[in-house]
């Protein structure tokens, strides 16, 4: 495999002349090609002379992986051919890399930064310059808008009186998914007292070699603090996953900052000065963002007891929140804190917990909420049991915080905490995605748009381990998790 062919880089050149409005119908829009989400294409043979002259070929999978308003290439996959078995046909027909290319996509659409979704006809032509490829769109034909139906100089004067009412075509941009729980079996619930329970006694516990791991309030090598002792069954591993309990007794009263993240981790794991990537197989992970699709599906629950103080003196203060953590790095390397530019929360449960959803445009700390066209939150909506939960879509970006100036924190916040999910049965890569598409709906300034555009669900991140806790600021309350597992196909 020729190295230097997998490492091309596109970009992008765009010429837009609208030539027509051509109708699509239901079928054709259906089956368009979404620019707005990766789409692949084959190239059965290809044929390369590199610089000392020596011709190859090729059978090649081409990835297209939208970012910052750009197409970014990717080669996903090259599969080098020996010339003897190419027939002749194929050699005459095989598309010669170093020399200009196109092809052709009936139909894209693209749901644009105006909020309005467009279809397009598009002839793309591939320019190798400098082991490099200029990827350049020609005659895009602008089909239909979605928003604005065609209009006629000549006046409509049918009579329409005995007509039905057509379908409204415009898209909805208070919700744009729903997102149903899946159909993956939950764990049996377990009832009764454990008959083996198992205090944690250090900060990091792995409870099941390359699956499961507990991280406590445990700082370093000191003791287990009585006060806030965490522990978990160790007989309802199989059944619930990195599952825990947390009797949390506030270290420092009166100061208020956040204590910790004791939390269940599925995947990667530091421990004792190393690092356990886990076992793709039983965790789904180290996994390529380009390699997710949506069958890895997250199950968390969560309870509480005496956790809804209020009282100044005794407030109880703490969120129940999971962590995806993604990097750059190769694919069984610890990921540097450094170097992690895309955070990922989703919070399913809080108390006295301050959530901002709106816009903070000054100061070390910037954030930005996905919004409908009337100003509103267009909201993430997640389906559970058949009840609708609304989540906004946050992101956060940082000034004069160092390495975190290059970072976007991505959070989704319950819209109303009174009513959360019961719990999560969804797509890891529903809520990742999702981070993407939402970009476009906000207000960010261009540069806070392009940094998102870069480092969010960049494809050639690794999610590393997915973590599932409480961060706990006050109070004295029992925080539960009862089950946290990847569910595989």
């Amino acid at each position: 495999m020729n190295k230097k062919l997998a490492s091309f880089i596109i970009l992008i050149l765009i010429s837009k002349n609208i030539f027509a409005d051509i109708l699509l119908s239901e079928v054709e829009k259906s089956n368009a090609i979404n620019l707005n989400r990766d789409f692949s294409f084959n190239i059965p043979v290809i044929k390369h002379v590199n610089p000392d002259g020596i011709i190859s070929f090729y059978n090649v999978n081409f990835i297209f992986v939208p970012r910052e308003n750009k197409l970014l290439f990717e080669v996903a996959n090259v599969v080098e051919m020996d010339s003897s078995e190419i027939s002749i046909e194929d050699i005459d027909r095989a598309v010669m890399l170093n020399l200009d290319f196109s092809f052709n996509v009936l139909a894209i659409k693209h749901e644009a930064i105006d909020k309005r979704m467009h279809f397009y006809n598009a002839k793309f032509i591939f320019i190798p310059k400098n082991n490099k490829l200029i990827f350049q769109a020609v005659d895009i034909i602008e089909i239909l808008n979605l928003n604005e139906p065609p209009s006629s100089d000549t006046p409509d004067t049918t009579d329409t009186s005995d007509t039905p009412d057509t379908p409204d075509t415009t898209i909805d941009r208070t919700s744009v998914i729903l997102y149903e729980a899946e159909q993956s079996l939950l764990p049996e619930e377990t009832t009764g007292a454990c008959p083996n329970i198992v205090d944690i006694e250090t900060r990091t516990s792995i409870i099941r070699e390359d699956h499961y791991a507990l991280t406590s309030l445990i700082d370093g090598n000191d003791a287990a603090p009585a006060s806030s002792l965490m522990s978990y069954c160790e007989d309802n591993i199989d059944n619930n996953g990195a599952a825990f309990v947390l009797e949390y007794d506030d270290p420092n009263p009166g100061e208020g900052g956040m204590d910790g993240y004791p939390n269940g981790s599925i995947g990667g794991i530091q421990n004792n000065g190393h690092w356990f990537p886990g076992n793709k197989d039983l965790t789904g992970m180290p996994v390529l963002l380009s390699d997710l699709d949506d069958s890895m599906i997250l199950q968390w629950k969560v309870s509480q007891e005496n956790a809804w103080d209020d009282d100044e003196d005794n407030m109880d203060k703490w969120m129940a929140s999971i962590n995806m953590i993604f990097d750059d790095g190769k694919v069984d390397e610890k990921p540097l804190a450094k170097d992690r530019d895309y955070d990922l929360v989703i919070e399913l449960n809080s108390h006295n917990f301050n959530n901002s959803t709106v816009d903070v445009t000054t100061g070390d700390k910037r954030n930005y909420l996905a919004k409908d066209e009337d100003g509103n939150l267009l909201t993430f909506d997640l389906v559970v049991d058949g009840k609708t939960y609304k989540y906004a879509v946050r992101y956060k970006f940082f000034y004069n915080s160092g390495d975190k100036n290059n970072k976007v924190h991505v959070k989704y916040i319950p819209i109303d905490e009174d009513n959360v999910p019961p719990y999560l049965n969804h797509s890891v890569n529903a809520f990742i995605k999702n981070s993407w598409d939402y970009i476009e709906f906000t207000d960010m300034p261009d540069k806070e748009r392009n940094l998102a555009y870069e480092k969010v669900n960049k494809s050639t991140l690794y999610l590393r381990s997915i973590r599932a806790g409480y961060e706990v600021y006050k109070g004295q309350s029992t925080l539960r998790s009862d089950f946290f597992r990847i569910v595989l196909p």
